[in-house]
């Protein structure tokens, strides 16, 4: 079985980039593709009836803040490249891990336009585990949602970045 300490990555692994400000750029040969996949921390729309009138990630002050832009302005500072980024949704994978064995048609539409790097940022939402076993098929949800880019993309560039609260998952 797939370790979650094995594939999951430390926040601090991709902090180094998320230190830039600058825009990203429209595409072109040269920019960068960055998907950040996530739940409400890389995006979530308005609703006003839990208090959340914005239209980006959850606890950012702004669009520009939040953690998929932060991701994508490091990665272009970094390599000194502008950037493409695309944010998609993956919160149900936090619900459905024990049941659903196949994200390929989930990812369709992102893993069709050929990210360079991936930023899986899921977590958060888990329920304490009951068992390693529960643990263990977590860690390996996550293999196969990261492995349906590598089948595509060998040459992806992926990170998976652990949660923010105390409770790891």
């Amino acid at each position: 079985m797939v370790s979650r300490v094995g594939i999951i990555l430390s926040f601090a692994t991709v902090a180094f980039m998320s230190e830039a400000l600058g825009e990203g750029k429209d595409a072109n040969d040269e920019a960068i593709r960055v998907l950040v996949v996530g739940n409400s921390i890389v995006y979530h729309p308005p609703r006003p009836s839990i208090g959340w009138t914005n239209d980006w990630g959850m606890a950012a002050s702004s669009r520009e803040n939040d953690f998929a832009h932060l991701v994508a302005k490091g990665i272009g500072r970094n390599l000194n490249r502008p950037f493409v980024l695309r944010i998609g949704s993956a919160a149900g994978l936090e619900n459905e891990f024990k049941t659903k064995l196949d994200y390929a048609k989930d990812l369709e539409s992102d893993v069709a336009w050929h990210p360079d790097f991936v930023i899986i940022a899921l977590g958060e939402n888990v329920h304490k585990f009951k068992s390693k076993e529960e643990e263990n098929l977590f860690g390996e949800a996550l293999y196969r949602f990261g492995k349906t880019f590598k089948d595509a993309n060998p040459n992806v560039r992926m990170a998976y970045r652990s949660v923010f609260w105390g409770d790891p998952v």
